[in-house]
Parts: structure tokens; sequence; C-alpha cells
């Protein structure tokens, strides 16, 4: 299938979903722009530095917990900020931003109720369930379908439906850290192509999630 987006999301409809957003300069003119990240609440990433000569030194939080250990960056998302750093007499930026360009605050731990196995009603606790037993995740994107417009099952993605016209390839939404399971959890829309752009039509609607505190090199 077409390749899926990742830690993007903006408003469509009442879901959000992915956007991508012009890069902002930070105000110092001294300072280079190393990009701009998409995260939970209260997702941590460790950001490495390997590339950058020097010691390293936090210039600026952006608001966000930050701790530093030698050339990692340990970053748990609470707000939209510029982490600044300094690696020997040079500064560098990058954007944290938390919950998408139009942060969806219906996003919780409800937004994932489901009637599925293993005696669970939502796809967050039964998560849990394997992350308590040891039990290894599922694979990072869990199929979940619904057939048409008339289908109950579309309830469970904000009235979304197979064959509803999408405008472009892939969207990511609702994404969610959940705390007790130390997992990000999301939604994929994916389409594809009729005769013409406009056409783009949802075929897939996936669950998925994936471990906290990844690691991204800067």
């Amino acid at each position: 299938m077409k390749k899926l987006c990742r830690m993007i999301a903006v408003c469509l409809a009442l879901v959000l979903l992915v956007g991508i957003v012009p890069i902002q300069k930070t105000e110092a003119a001294d300072t280079k722009d190393l990009g701009y990240y998409y995260l939970a609440k209260g997702e941590t990433v460790i950001f490495k530095t390997d590339a950058y000569k020097g010691k390293l030194s936090i210039v600026s939080k952006g608001g966000n917990t930050v701790k530093l250990s030698g050339k990692k960056i340990k970053v748990t998302a609470k707000k939209e900020g510029y982490i600044v750093f300094k690696a020997g007499k040079k500064k560098y930026s990058f954007r944290i931003i938390v919950g998408g360009n139009n942060p969806d605050k219906k996003v919780n731990y409800k937004e994932y109720d489901w009637d599925t196995t293993d005696g669970c009603t939502n796809y967050i606790e039964w998560i849990r369930s394997k992350v308590k037993g040891g039990k290894k995740l599922p694979d990072k994107r869990f199929p979940y379908w619904n057939i048409d417009e008339d289908d109950g099952v579309k309830t469970y993605n904000r009235g979304l439906y197979i064959g509803e016209r999408l405008g472009y390839d892939c969207y990511q939404c609702a994404l969610y850290y959940d705390k007790k399971s130390d997992c990000v959890f999301y939604k994929t829309i994916s389409g594809k192509s009729l005769e013409k752009w406009e056409d783009e039509v949802i075929d897939m609607i996936e669950w998925g999630c994936y471990k906290n505190n990844s690691v991204v090199k800067l």
C-alpha cells in the first residue's frame, strides 16, 4: 500500500489529520534550524546529535521537559516550542509540535473504544494487557477496515468510511500518548487514486501504536 505518514496531523472534518506546516525560523539569526517534529503530549523522544562537534548545552527548552546526556537530548513533549542547544560555539534549534497543527481536545482514551476479542472494549486497554503480560505488541499498523457508509463500525472513526472522498493519499490522526502502557496511539487513513486526483477515496483505515521513547537523529 501507499507510504504511511507518521507524527503529523491536522483537522479533517471532526478528526485530527496530518498537515504540513511551513518551517518557522527562530528569531536568532545565528541559530541553525534543524526542522520540526510532531509528538503526542507526554511522548518522550531522544534526539541524537553526533553530527555536531563540541560539548552540548541547552539554551531553551521551549516549555518542554528536556534532559541532556552527552550527545543525547531527551525531550518529553508538553507544549509547542523550540528546543535550542549549543554545540561548541554554534547554536541549533528544532521545533516540537504537540498534537498536530490543530490539536483535537476530543482525542482521549475513549477515542479508541471498540468491540474486540480478549474481553476488551477499548484498543488501548487491549494493548495495556499485552504490555502487562510481557507480550509482543501487534504489528505497527493494526488493520481496522469498515466497508461502506452504512457500516456501524464507522462510528469508531468519527464517521469516516471506506469509499469516502479523501483528497490526499494518506492522513494520520488521533495521536494519543497513554502513560499506563507507555505507548503512542494513532489512526491512519489511506486512499487510492481513481481517474483524477479529486476522486481520491478512502480504501483503508488502520489503528496502530508504537512504544514511547524513540530515538531520532538530528
